[in-house]
């Protein structure tokens, strides 16, 4: 497609669409109130346009103190779109395993600051790439939550910034609560800022400000204003316990919640305050979240234990969109950037405590809940998804678990008997599986999201039919090591018109895959072919977000996309 087709396409949108590149700082959500003195410390450390400027900046502090908002509104204000130089943020999970973990980190690096997409063997071989890149152009580099110093010394080079040229051409934030980061990171030019707690009245601003809408004025039935400034005061200048909250109170505004908040926080020595005590404070409004919803905690749990930082519109299918409206509101199960779910590592740490032997991480953890009858009941989450040994799995321990199973993670190492599931898996709402030959299930009448990474994209063989309740589809088959190969949807295969999320990968894709997906409102094209669409792809028109990529062309339909928010 020519460029001038392309800007014909787009200049038809009836609507205001936002366009994301991968390498483009977001706005925040809302200005942060009482920490205008802290941005502009850093913003005069970093000196964008100085000759003598801090290459790193290292933002420490304790958990739930505020340093991501506090960074994301420096890089806001420092309007990198405008500079020379190309942004890119990488968030680091502890939850993951460390190695690829930071593989995959380092390749997302490079991508967004080299434009160049790559498979890596090593961490040497990422550090090498990184250091080549850096010397080359001027990067600005966002680290987020770095928990442990050893993940610095693994994700990036040594000396990366030891020549003049490559400092003047590098800028890093990096955000951590880990003690002495500076001598790990081996850059001369690094500076330290550690973020306090805000002070009372700064925290009494914020609680008001986000308590009350604009102009309104505090209750006159009771002192609210008072129990607002306890409040406030009780959680010691900490934005976490203080948006958390705020979240609690805010809905209803009673004086009950005010007091019952107050109590809360009041327990324990707020003083030397920590993260295990944050935890115990914070587990005051999830035992609340029954008041609102009954089954908003075991959609948090669930989250928590697997559905962290993937796509909101398809945890919102899987969990209910209700529920996941609440747990934002109520426990900051939030947005990322990129439209996934993010749970702050706090919250995360706290609902993956909660879910102990309910929910299982690992294949060693979830084997042995399988044969344990003491715990069979209870197990609600199993993941037989990580690097082990062969796995063989008898359809009688699934049936065992068919009443109370709500997530399912299955790996290309899992044999099964042979024999199929005689019981009907009506709470399994979430299916994830590898590249297997045969699936025990006969019957998952309410399954909401199916996850496949079949080289072959045989859906078939995982359940009889797919599931009319099915709502997202995601098939990945590059997580298979060296398939590149674009295969085709298998002949007479009719996704559920109830879809709301498609991710489709590696597909030759025909006129007539999406046009009768009336209800699809997100979509993720990677790496298909669109080349050999001559009228180009008929995309639906309830679409809202649309995402494409290394698809190498746009599709024609573009410009009649009256709904569409987003292109990606």
């Amino acid at each position: 497609m020519r460029n001038d087709l392309i800007l014909k396409g787009l200049i038809q949108l009836r609507r205001q669409v936002t366009m994301f590149l991968p390498s483009q700082p977001k706005p925040p959500d809302f200005k942060p109130v009482g920490i205008d003195k802290q941005v502009q410390d850093v913003k005069m450390l970093l000196d964008m346009e100085g000759i003598e400027p801090a290459v790193a900046v290292i933002v420490c502090g304790f958990g739930g103190v505020g340093k991501t908002t506090l960074a994301s509104q420096i890089i806001y204000e420092l309007n990198l779109p405008s500079t020379v130089f190309k942004y890119c943020k990488v968030i680091i999970d502890e939850t993951q395993e460390k190695t690829s973990h930071i593989i995959k980190l380092q390749a997302q690096i490079i991508n967004d600051l080299g434009d160049e997409k790559v498979k890596l063997r090593d961490q040497e071989e990422g550090k090498t790439k990184i250091k080549e890149i850096l010397g080359k152009q001027c990067c600005f580099l966002f680290i987020d939550n770095v928990v442990e110093g050893d993940y610095i010394e693994q994700l990036l080079p040594k000396n990366m910034a030891d020549e003049k040229e490559h400092s003047q051409k590098l800028r890093m934030v990096i955000t951590s609560r880990a003690g002495n980061l500076r001598a790990r990171l081996r850059i001369k030019k690094c500076k330290e800022y550690s973020l306090d707690r805000l002070s009372d009245e700064a925290a009494i601003e914020i609680l008001q400000q986000l308590i009350l809408e604009d102009g309104e004025e505090p209750s006159k039935d009771f002192d609210e204003e008072g129990l607002m400034n306890d409040v406030a005061v009780a959680c010691k200048g900490t934005p976490l316990l203080l948006s958390v909250y705020e979240n609690h109170i805010r809905v209803g505004r009673e004086k009950q919640k005010y007091e019952d908040a107050r109590d809360a926080l009041m327990k324990g020595d707020l003083n030397s305050l920590v993260e295990q005590q944050l935890e115990q404070k914070l587990l005051f409004v999830y035992h609340k979240l029954k008041d609102f919803d009954e089954d908003a905690q075991e959609a948090f749990l669930d989250i928590c234990s697997y559905f962290h930082d993937w796509a909101w519109q398809a945890v919102s299918d899987i969990v209910g969109k209700t529920k996941l409206e609440t747990l934002s509101n109520r426990m900051l199960i939030n947005r990322r950037e990129s439209n996934t779910v993010i749970v702050h590592d706090i919250l995360l740490l706290m609902g993956r405590k909660e879910a102990k032997n309910t929910r299982f991480l690992n294949s060693e953890d979830s084997f042995r809940a399988l044969k344990d009858p003491s715990k069979v009941q209870s197990v609600k989450v199993i993941s037989l998804f990580d690097n082990t040994p062969l796995i063989r799995l008898k359809s009688s321990e699934l049936n065992a678990v068919h009443s109370s199973l709500r997530v399912l993670m299955v790996g290309n190492w899992v044999q099964f008997d042979g024999t199929p599931c005689d019981k009907e898996f009506e709470n399994l709402r979430y299916l994830h599986v590898g590249d297997i030959d045969a699936f025990p299930f006969q019957d998952a009448s309410n399954l909401k999201s199916l996850r496949f990474f079949s080289s072959q994209l045989k859906p078939g063989i995982y359940l009889s039919q797919l599931p009319r309740t099915l709502k997202c589809i995601a098939h990945d088959p590059r997580q298979l090591e060296g398939l590149d190969a674009v295969s085709r949807l298998p002949e007479g295969l009719k996704f559920p018109a109830s879809l709301r999320f498609l991710r489709l990968s590696n597909i030759e894709l025909e006129q007539e895959t999406l046009s009768h997906l009336d209800a699809l409102e997100y979509l993720v094209l990677d790496n298909c072919d669109l080349k050999k669409l001559p009228e180009g792809l008929n995309l639906p028109e309830s679409l809202s977000r649309l995402t494409l990529n290394n698809c190498k062309q746009l599709p024609k339909t573009l410009g009649r996309l009256n709904r569409l928010q987003s292109l990606y």
